[in-house]
């Protein structure tokens, strides 16, 4: 705005006017001089004050008319609200505009704060103070928030007077690179941690006094054969784990009795050399419908969480299966019981990730590659079925999957018409 669009210089300008004309009708020099002097000091007055007032702005560095073009539209305000990330403008270090999810992040009021009071964020602060007006770039910033979000500030320069501070959260993309460069880190810890003993004992029965002994000769080679084979299953459960994540497998489309998986699972499980065997209980019904599914899959998805809970249950404790199906019939469900110390509601989640273990300790002195459950979750979303893990700590962990029927016993199912007592019944 010019000084010649101000209502003080068109005021100012009127007393002129009405002075010049007023000292025109005055007869006398002295009262012609008096007269335009008080009309001068008037203008002096009316200009100073606005000079004053000027300054004054200037130095608070905020004008609450600096953004009326923008934010007297109706729909303004509407409209950044309906950005989802942080958004504001500013001018002069000031925050003209912000929206919902800005103040969301960083509080209210923001409207009028300066930049330090309204991001209390040293890098941020620093970049927007000393922002030069062609700067566009995006800033990684950490801290803002919560601790462990992450954030890409993306400025904006619309003008010399306004900016425009979007905030991205990226704090998603930051823990997917922390799990991949974790998974790396495990994947290469559990795979030098056998071939170390494997080595060692290689050396060593290649010293005469140890390996002439027969005993020792027998004992050694043994460990490494356990060794070996923690290698190899480590190996297939990586390989098993990448084909699933890249979807490099063809689409599900044979339909397989899940019964019968589970039976050749458990058959195995029992016969094997682990005695927990022995404690598995199995209870299934006959007329269960057909899955579509990767009998392959499915039999490594049970294996998996049964021989999980034969190394957590207590000792003489049964690890119960149970397979029906749910009470509409569209899905089969396979449940896992054991009774050991539980899970603390906290770790949960975080069962499922890759190589990650609620007691490091434990879960290595009774072995295992740290990849059953991750492996169970995508065998479980491939098939488009879902997964639930409850715990309660001394009473041990249910782990329960919901698998869809196949299409044709699924069409069956929808099509047969039972009595409301029959289908309450099948619980």
């Amino acid at each position: 705005m010019t000084i010649f669009a101000s209502r003080r210089f068109i005021i100012t300008l009127i007393l002129a006017i009405a002075g010049a004309l007023l000292a025109a009708q005055i007869a006398g020099y002295w009262s012609r001089v008096l007269a335009i002097l008080m009309v001068s000091m008037i203008a002096i007055v009316i200009i100073s004050d606005e000079g004053v007032n000027s300054s004054r702005k200037h130095r608070d560095g905020y004008n609450k008319d600096l953004l009326n073009p923008i934010n007297d539209h109706p729909e303004f305000q509407l409209l950044i609200n309906s950005i989802r990330s942080p958004l504001l403008i500013i001018s002069k270090n000031r925050v003209l505009a912000a929206n919902l999810s800005a103040l969301q992040l960083l509080g209210s009021p923001l409207v009028g704060q300066n930049i330090a009071g309204a991001f209390r964020h040293s890098v941020i602060i620093e970049k927007l103070t000393k922002f030069e007006h062609h700067d566009d770039e995006n800033i990684s910033i950490s801290g803002l928030g919560q601790r462990e979000q992450r954030w890409d500030m993306h400025v904006i320069q619309l003008n010399n007077q306004y900016r425009i501070v979007q905030l991205l959260d990226k704090s998603i993309n930051h823990a997917a690179e922390k799990m991949r460069v974790d998974f790396v880190a495990n994947a290469s810890h559990e795979l030098l941690t056998p071939l170390a003993s494997i080595k060692g004992f290689i050396e060593t029965l290649n010293d005469d006094s140890a390996g002439g002994d027969s005993k020792t000769r027998h004992k050694f080679l043994s460990i490494i054969g356990d060794e070996a084979q923690r290698m190899e299953l480590l190996i297939r459960d990586l390989m098993s784990l990448s084909r699933i994540e890249s979807g490099t497998f063809a689409d599900i489309a044979k339909e397989v009795s899940f019964i019968e998986i589970v039976n050749q699972a458990i058959n195995g499980l029992v016969k094997g050399s682990n005695k927990r065997g022995k404690d598995i209980v199995l209870n299934a019904k006959t007329d269960l419908p057909r899955v579509a599914g990767d009998e392959g899959q499915l039999r490594q998805m049970v294996i998996n969480i049964v021989a999980n809970s034969m190394k957590y249950a207590k000792t003489d404790t049964p690890i119960e299966v149970t397979i029906d199906k749910i009470k509409s019939g569209s899905m089969v469900r396979f449940c896992v019981r054991d009774y050991g110390n539980g899970i603390a509601s906290e770790h949960i989640p975080r069962l499922t990730e890759r190589f990650y273990r609620v007691d490091s300790g434990r879960s290595k002195a009774l072995g295992g590659t740290g990849l059953g459950l991750s492996l169970v979750k995508h065998i479980v979303q491939r098939h488009r079925g879902h997964m639930d893990i409850s715990s309660t700590i001394n009473d041990g962990t249910k782990i329960t999957i919901l698998l869809p029927v196949a299409a044709a016993d699924h069409d069956n199912i929808r099509h047969i018409i039972r009595p409301r007592r029959t289908i309450e019944e099948d619980t």
